[in-house]
């Protein structure tokens, strides 16, 4: 942090929680993107990182209820180094829907055993309307895991809308 931030600065966080806690204990508002190393960040060009290491990662790590306020948000970054169209979309879901859910859930909700049912129906609903999807589970841009449908192998798209 500079001291020549002006207060009413917005400071982007793209480091770790640590430093999250630092600007809003200096009194700034603060958006979360943090790289992680590119694997257990939300940099979604990080192909290594995966949907539940981006849906576990808190902004609110350390952050008193009363700074709370000052965290305004968070964004999934991706990049356009490694990625054109045949591969964006494919690149970016599920991982950013993980990212959005814990965005506007309550730092409470972060067992990714019961998330991954949900990103499960999400990604047959973005595959049902033509937008590409990578699997939940593995890493950016893995392969299915065998042929079936939308859903992962062992369940049927009828036990994912139930």
């Amino acid at each position: 942090l500079s001291a020549k931030s002006p207060q009413d600065a917005v400071i982007q966080n793209w480091h770790d929680a640590s430093l999250m806690q630092k600007i809003v204990d200096a009194g700034y508002r603060a958006i979360f993107s943090s790289n992680g190393g590119y694997t257990h960040g939300w940099y979604l060009d990080g192909l290594a990182a995966t949907w539940d290491n981006m849906y576990v990662l808190e902004p609110l790590t350390n952050i008193s209820a009363d700074k709370e306020k000052l965290v305004l948000g968070g964004e999934g970054c991706m990049w356009g180094e490694g990625v054109d169209p045949s591969d964006l979309e494919f690149t970016v879901w599920p991982r950013l829907a993980a990212i959005a859910e814990r965005l506007w859930s309550d730092r409470s909700v972060n067992s990714t055993v019961e998330a991954q049912p949900r990103l499960e129906i999400f990604r047959c609903q973005l595959l049902a309307r033509g937008v590409h999807s990578g699997v939940v589970g593995g890493n950016g841009r893995s392969p299915p895991p065998g042929p079936g449908s939308c859903t992962q192998p062992g369940k049927t798209e009828e036990q994912l809308f139930v």
